[in-house]
């Protein structure tokens, strides 16, 4: 597998939130950078981290419309959109759609870094019970 490959393997399995497929696709040393420039490092802390996301934003989902690459670095451009799942109206409400970069970095077939671009006001914002 190339690393478009890859990278839209990756993206599939955030999509359907399959973390086993996460797992599998995240180096040993996965890196995760948020738009905030927060560090998450390791594999393990990094399955728990999509879990809770997920469980916040059960129907978050990247829709691809470009990958450039490199012989390193490639860099995904799209929209991330989701809704915030509230526990007081049992429900996701707050629906949002925002354009995202990522810049993903493939190494022996797996990612290896995962660094996120994006205005998070609105994800934030949507965060209310």
């Amino acid at each position: 597998m190339n690393s478009i490959e890859i990278i839209t393997k990756f993206v599939d399995a955030i999509n359907t939130k399959n973390l086993s497929e996460i797992d599998n696709l995240s180096h040993e040393n996965f890196k995760l950078i948020d738009a905030h420039k927060n560090e998450i490092s390791g594999k393990t802390i990094i399955i728990a981290s999509w879990k809770k996301y997920f469980e916040l934003f059960p129907n978050y989902h990247i829709s691809i419309s470009e990958i450039l690459e490199n012989s390193t670095i490639n860099v995904i451009l799209g929209e991330a959109s989701a809704g915030y799942f509230s526990h007081k109206f049992n429900k996701i409400i707050n629906n949002w759609n925002i354009p995202i970069a990522i810049k993903a970095i493939v190494y022996n077939k797996q990612i290896i870094e995962w660094q996120i671009f994006a205005d998070t006001k609105i994800p934030f914002e949507s965060i209310v019970e």
